[in-house]
């Protein structure tokens, strides 16, 4: 029994004893004092019994004592949902097959535009012989270079997924703004990353912006914002 089921009994005996005290000869009087009171003791005897249920339920599935189940149950979902809407991830690619289909490579954010869509099939291609989602591939020529094949950066990268001189040497590139070629080479050196870090698409595409070197040299994503913004922009195409 709680503070405010022993207050209500306190203040049911005390207006006992005043009936008690102030009782008259007139038997009329005397029956409907009783009945009040007898009424009253079986509301509060009702109340208290209610209570004890709620709370003995509330023992049995380990709830506060004050807490109801509708709202112990709100509370849990809502916990819940707040949760998993502030902690954002972004999923693994992984090693195995993606099982995509030949449409996948079309995405609502750049639409069906030529300059667009001119490459899909040399991206496709890449796609599936090595194992990289093309949806993957045509993200990263979105921000690389915008499908321009003959971008150059200012730190030397070329073509359509802005290869480096030593990347293009190192996948037997002859030709950097030839579509073909670079492609291939960009697809592949991807695939590494995505290798070498477990499918970890984040670390992957800091390796292929920033280089391995860097990601070794931080523990992980460098915190250049060039970097940075890079993997935000594509992850955001890639699953829009």
């Amino acid at each position: 029994m709680d503070v405010k089921s022993l207050q209500t009994l306190m203040q049911l005996q005390a207006l006992q004893n005043l009936s008690s005290s102030r009782r008259t000869s007139t038997d009329s009087l005397v029956g409907n004092s009783d009945a009040f009171m007898n009424m009253l003791a079986v509301e509060v005897m009702s109340l208290l019994t209610e209570q004890q249920q709620i709370q003995s339920a509330a023992q049995s599935l380990s709830l506060p004592k004050d807490t109801s189940f509708a709202a112990h149950t709100l509370n849990q979902k809502t916990n819940t949902n707040i949760q998993q809407a502030v902690t954002p991830t972004i999923p693994t690619v992984g090693k195995g097959e993606y099982g995509y289909q030949s449409n996948r490579v079309h995405m609502p954010a750049l639409g069906n535009k030529e300059k667009y869509t001119r490459y899909d099939h040399i991206i496709e291609e890449m796609g599936q012989k090595y194992n990289v989602d093309p949806k993957l591939i045509k993200s990263m020529i979105k921000h690389e270079s915008d499908f321009n094949s003959k971008t150059v950066s200012h730190a030397g990268a070329a073509g359509l997924m802005q290869l480096m001189p030593v990347n293009a040497k190192e996948f037997g590139v002859t030709d950097r703004f030839d579509p073909r070629q670079n492609i291939e080479a960009g697809t592949r050196e991807i695939r590494k990353y995505l290798n070498k870090y477990d499918g970890d698409l984040k670390l992957s595409l800091a390796a292929y912006n920033a280089g391995m070197g860097n990601v070794r040299k931080y523990g992980g994503v460098p915190p250049f914002k060039e970097t940075q913004n890079y993997i935000k922009k594509v992850t955001n195409t890639y699953y829009s």
